[in-house]
């Protein structure tokens, strides 16, 4: 059995910083894990213009991406043979020179459906469609092109709740009476279709054999640091649960799950690189 290993890790408070959002302190493992030739998948709430820039700056646009929280996988490339098969999917679509299984909702319905919403029974709800550039920089400490960039939604559309918790679990009713749920992220809530973050474990599984040539089983390795993070985390081979400034350790359902002792970028480095350690002493 040819085994890949597979990294899918959230961004916000995991590899990048939560206050900071720099990911500098992860640089060690992440150049050991390309070493390696182990993919690192970036799987977040952030949009895809975000996820790009970040790519760009950790010299990962050669692997795909996950965005919105599981709605859409995204591939820079894909063989000939992995196209063709896709190609006839309802959800596949060739957007701005990449390949886009779409796994969610479009965001545009979402809005419309949340507008009415918010009309017929005056949910106290502040969302990305009603602020201003300099409103989200302010919400998130993003830099004005940074926050330019997380306000290209496609498939999601980020809120903050102000209202009860009564009220919120009759929102959370109705959204998924209408096919929609809610996650809750670092900062926000997220309004999205009924995908989560390990929605696109079954894609790789599915087409492993076309992704990476010669393997017959992939060996999943997630880290995140939230709730939005929870099913990921759950349905990996390997959890690794990042320590937050903000919250605590996210819940999960399975057993040998790592818990960092170090926050963000500093705990993806320091548990990577022993989990990267025991790879390369079982290949050699």
């Amino acid at each position: 059995m040819t085994i890949q290993r597979v990294i899918f890790t959230d961004l916000d408070g995991t590899l990048l910083d939560h206050e900071s959002y720099e990911w500098q302190a992860a640089q060690e493992a992440i150049s050991a894990a390309k070493h390696l030739n182990i993919p690192i998948i970036i799987n977040t709430s952030k949009t895809r213009s975000e996820v790009i820039e970040i790519q760009a700056e950790l010299s990962l646009k050669a692997f795909p991406y996950v965005v919105e929280n599981g709605s859409a996988i995204i591939f820079p490339e894909l063989s000939s043979d992995l196209l063709r098969q896709v190609n006839s999917l309802s959800e596949y679509q060739f957007t701005n020179g990449q390949h886009t299984i779409v796994l969610g909702e479009n965001r545009a319905t979402l809005c419309l459906w949340l507008s009415e919403i918010k009309a017929s029974h005056q949910f106290k709800i502040e969302s990305y469609q009603d602020w201003s550039t300099e409103q989200i920089m302010k919400k998130t400490g993003l830099p004005r092109l940074k926050a330019l960039a997380s306000q290209n939604k496609e498939f999601s559309e980020p809120f903050l709740w102000l209202d009860s918790d009564e009220q919120l679990i009759k929102f959370t009713e109705m959204a998924e009476k209408s096919g929609y749920s809610i996650l809750k992220g670092g900062r926000f809530y997220h309004l999205q279709g009924k995908v989560t973050k390990a929605n696109a474990f079954q894609f790789f599984k599915t087409y492993q054999s076309d992704l990476y040539p010669g393997v017959t089983s992939l060996n999943i390795i997630a880290l995140g640091d939230n709730h939005n993070d929870v099913h990921m985390l759950n349905q990996s081979d390997t959890a690794i649960c990042i320590k937050s400034p903000v919250n605590d350790f996210p819940k999960l359902d399975k057993e040998g799950v790592i818990y960092t002792e170090e926050y963000g970028p500093t705990g993806w480095n320091t548990e990577i690189l022993k989990l990267l350690t025991k790879t390369y002493i079982n290949k050699n």
